[in-house]
């Protein structure tokens, strides 16, 4: 039975993407990503007290918060840098490429444990709900790993580092 007109939900992997649509709900990438922030915004209005820890985790952005990631989409519809730094909240795994091809992207890449606690830079943010991360705090590009921004492991996501 087709869901078609029903939405999947505000994850980026509840929805099958072919191109900019997803198959199931037939929601552009470009709607979702605009109605994942407005959900966030919407559960953020229903919170009496903006300082008071969100009711279901951390996955609810603060004010701050979700003008920041606004913030971000604006700049990449510009053709600008998108880079803000966050904090995670458990273990992130950082897959590090040295830049060799041969024989195996996979065969050069290291894969690294960052701890919690640790601020990382944003560096890019994607038309699905979600941003690119390095513990890189200098770097322009360059993602070692890949959250939703709805992901209670990023907390305190802020324009300094």
């Amino acid at each position: 039975m087709s869901k078609r007109g029903n939405k999947c939900g505000l994850s980026q992997e509840s929805h099958q993407w072919i191109g900019d649509t997803c198959t199931d709900c037939g929601i552009a990438w470009s709607v979702w990503a605009g109605n994942t922030i407005k959900e966030l915004q919407r559960q953020l209005d229903e919170r009496s007290d903006p300082d008071d820890p969100p009711p279901d985790g951390p996955s609810i952005r603060t004010v701050e918060e979700v003008n920041i990631i606004n913030e971000l989409y604006r700049l990449k519809g510009e053709f600008k840098p998108t880079h803000a730094y966050a904090t995670i909240t458990q273990p992130v795994i950082l897959h590090k490429w040295n830049g060799n091809q041969y024989p195996s992207v996979e065969a050069n890449t290291e894969k690294v444990q960052v701890p919690a606690g640790t601020t990382l830079k944003i560096v890019m943010v994607s038309r699905f709900g979600d941003c690119g991360l390095t513990d890189d705090l200098n770097a322009e590009n360059g993602y070692n790993t890949r959250v939703d921004f709805d992901s209670d492991v990023l907390s305190n996501i802020r324009w300094r580092p």
